[in-house]
């Protein structure tokens, strides 16, 4: 397949005030003695999912998601203007809609079904998957005596078992609000507005600000940072990533000077390893256990364009989805540069890359 998708999902600025009423909530010092996990995501052993387009790992095909066996999927297709998927279930894939972002749809993976899932008076945040259960955030418009629009206030939403979203919050919300992790043993769920987290349970009756959790890992916190600006690429930054034990306290760094990072997670959201390419468009990738590695360097015609694509519903129990390109060259050989001084981007290609075996191929249409 000769192109590549590029998804940018792009991060909400979040406010919120405290709502509702409800008992009085533990301590924060208290709550931080429990374990705290991110919200679910379903992971797939065989397909992964970008935009309307489903990867085959075992067919090493790619075909369209579309209830319609006659669709050309061209203009006219019922999913073409679906969105950014931005939640994957067992049984269905949640899109949000990219015009305004003011509805969510959903594919039936089992029935091969495309509907309608909650359309938003004014705008649709993130959906976020605690158990069983979705929880997303909308906007709806106020008007004064007159008609005309004077701003938009935020709600809560609750689908229990993936049924119709119910609004949950009494009092609205100035703005969106990301869940970061939750507990399940507690029912309590932290959730965040720009940098500011706080405290809930799962009507979102009351909030307590705190500090952002740290989430453990096998054992381990795991950080990334800057580095340092890359003295070949002025203006840009290289990454490093490190993990400190929770039981000694130690450091170690994992990667140092990566042009892109991709953590790489398995079907329960334990982290597996880490991909990462550098400036010369070369990949890599290291498992925490120390067990495996590999690299992947197609040489002077071809870079790793782009590591992260689809995140982590583009990945199954092994694979994940790359993007690859080639470099451009005039007509006698030499690299063309872009605007910037650095080597162009030509022809792009998607592939999969096999993060146990290193094995790698190129999707067909």
């Amino acid at each position: 397949m000769k192109k590549l998708i590029c998804i940018i999902l792009a991060l909400f600025s979040l406010s919120l005030s405290s709502c509702g009423e409800g008992e009085p909530p533990p301590k924060t010092e208290e709550l931080k003695k429990d374990e705290w996990v991110t919200p679910n995501d379903y992971m797939d052993e065989r397909f992964m999912y970008m935009g309307i387009e489903r990867y085959d790992t075992e067919e090493r095909v790619v075909t369209a998601l579309c209830p319609d066996p006659l669709c050309d999927h061209g203009d006219g297709c019922v999913m073409k203007n679906a969105g950014d998927i931005v939640l994957i279930t067992e049984k269905y894939i949640y899109f949000r809609s990219t015009f305004m972002a003011k509805k969510y749809t959903r594919y039936d993976k089992i029935n091969n079904k495309y509907e309608e899932f909650f359309v938003a008076e004014g705008q649709c945040g993130y959906a976020f998957l605690v158990g069983d259960d979705i929880y997303l955030c909308a906007s709806e418009y106020e008007y004064d005596d007159t008609g005309e629009l004077t701003g938009e206030v935020w709600h809560m939403y609750l689908a229990e078992n993936e049924g119709a979203p119910v609004k949950i919050t009494a009092e609205p919300l100035p703005s969106s609000v990301m869940i970061h992790s939750y507990n399940p043993g507690q029912g309590k769920i932290v959730a965040y507005f720009e940098s500011t987290f706080f405290e809930t349970d799962g009507s979102f009756s009351y909030i307590e600000y705190c500090e952002r959790p740290q989430i453990s890992h096998g054992g381990y916190y795991y950080k990334m940072s800057y580095n340092k600006v890359d003295p070949q690429k002025p203006g840009t930054w290289c990454f490093k990533y490190e993990r400190t034990s929770v039981e000694t306290g130690e450091t170690e760094l994992i990667v140092d000077n990566a042009e892109v990072i991709r953590i790489i997670e398995n079907a329960e959201s334990e982290f597996e390893g880490i991909a990462w390419t550098d400036k010369n468009g070369v990949a890599y990738y290291k498992s925490f256990d120390g067990g495996t590695s590999h690299t992947w360097d197609f040489g002077d015609d071809y870079t790793v364009h782009n590591i992260l694509l689809g995140n982590k519903h583009a990945q199954t129990g092994e694979w994940f989805l790359v993007g690859v390109a080639k470099w451009q060259k005039d007509e006698q050989g030499n690299f063309v540069l872009n605007e910037v001084g650095n080597r162009a981007i030509g022809e792009c290609y998607t592939m999969a890359f096999n993060f146990v075996t290193g094995e790698t191929f190129e999707f067909k249409e």
